[in-house]
């Protein structure tokens, strides 16, 4: 029997659908570490024992409650999906001996000024940056830089706390709420403006086994400063064309470059605008966060939460070289208003007259549900086909027609 400890703060849906992945393998025994409450950690049904701590951030509640679980097993493999926990869960497996990512691997998908240095080591396009500790630092980059400009955390979370700054007054804004120090430093970019969107691997012993790419429509980064405006994340099943090339290789080129060996990543890569060159924004060393997993599933007919844990736990790979079948278009939709909570949903049944054929999957909040901040919004609705066009127009009539009135 071998005892797989699945470690986070909560278990969200999102995280659970690892953990049945999990499940499904024989002769494993699946503990839940977190601060979750028992109620909702027995309600998902898919733990043989759940260990709760007070901080799921500290790293000294952590360690002891793996020494518990030492007592009477070994621990074949420690799991967690978030990116702002890499580097803890790292630590704890360089101290356990638990096989997985270690800490200088991990730090490389982190610590963003690392990772650009690499790039740049690498002859891998990337914006030109800045690392800021000071106010003052920061000024210095814009003022040598073209406004807008990108400022987030130097370990930062996806897209999530990314600030677009577009003037000298946005930034003084900007810098009264992002508090930049020596200790919670931050990275300055260019702004790239282009194309934009994912590319995402399953990597087993550093050799790519599986590959992806999607589309972000509109680019995020406007998304996330017009709360009005609502993603929608595409996958084009014409996936092997040449003109995806360039992003092929410069994946695989970054993956070699921070030295992955065993991990499922997720890339954010740029088409700029002024020279048709891909660009890489920055790759996280885990599974990608909202649709686009379910967006690589549903175009391919496959099941990546499985794979991901055939891959994690067995260190095996079954789906060989799938065929994309069909285009598909996730929209996030996102509620409008002015309130905390979720009145009222409306057009749902419109779009099921108008696009049902083309439906393949739909997620809504329940009324009264409490309002998401942040561009992945409350929902999701799927759409698949034959031509990637008629699927963003789809997948833009619902963002369209479909309210989450708050």
């Amino acid at each position: 029997m071998r005892t797989v400890v699945f470690y986070s703060p909560y278990f969200g849906e999102n995280t659970l659908r690892y953990v049945y992945a999990l499940r499904k393998f024989p002769n494993i025994e699946i503990i839940g570490l977190g601060q979750d409450s028992y109620e909702n950690v027995e309600k998902a049904g898919c733990f043989d024992h759940f260990v709760k701590v007070e901080n799921a951030f500290n790293q000294v509640e952590l360690e002891q409650a793996l020494h518990q679980i030492l007592q009477n097993r070994k621990i074949y493999r420690i799991f967690n999906i978030q990116e702002s926990l890499q580097l803890l869960i790292a630590r704890l497996r360089e101290k356990y001996n638990i096989e997985g990512v270690r800490f200088t691997t991990a730090l490389k998908f982190r610590d963003k000024a690392l990772m650009k240095q690499i790039f740049k080591k690498n002859a891998i396009l990337c914006a030109n940056y800045q690392k800021a500790e000071s106010n003052e630092e920061a000024f210095d980059f814009a003022e040598r830089n073209e406004f807008p400009i990108i400022l987030k955390p130097l370990k930062g979370v996806s897209s999530k706390s990314t600030f677009l700054v577009v003037s000298k007054k946005d930034l003084e804004k900007t810098l009264e709420e992002f508090k930049i120090s020596e200790s919670e430093p931050a990275i300055l970019e260019e702004f790239i403006d282009g194309e934009e969107g994912s590319f995402d691997t399953l990597t087993l012993n550093g050799e790519i086994k599986f590959q992806s790419i999607t589309h972000y429509v509109p680019p995020l980064l406007h998304v996330i400063r017009n709360p009005w405006m609502q993603l929608i994340c595409a996958f084009d099943k014409n996936l092997n064309d040449p003109k995806y090339n360039d992003i092929r290789k410069t994946g695989k080129k970054v993956i070699k470059a921070l030295g992955l060996q065993t991990e499922m990543t997720h890339m954010e890569w740029f088409r700029r605008k002024s020279d048709g060159k891909i660009y890489v924004g920055e790759i996280a060393a885990r599974a990608p966060g909202g649709p686009t997993i379910d967006l690589h599933n549903f175009g391919h007919n496959i099941d990546l939460y499985y794979e991901w844990a055939n891959v994690m736990l067995e260190g095996n790979y079954t789906l060989g070289t799938p065929e994309p079948k069909f285009s598909v278009a996730g929209a996030c939709l996102r509620s409008q208003g002015i309130g905390t909570h979720i009145t009222e949903i409306t057009g749902v049944d419109l779009i099921k007259e108008k696009m049902g054929h083309l439906m393949c999957g739909l997620e809504l909040p329940e009324i009264g549900a409490k309002r998401v901040i942040g561009y992945g919004g409350e929902g999701l609705l799927y759409v698949r086909g034959e031509d990637y066009q008629e699927m963003l127009k789809a997948a833009t009539f619902a963002c369209e027609n479909i309210r989450f009135n708050s």
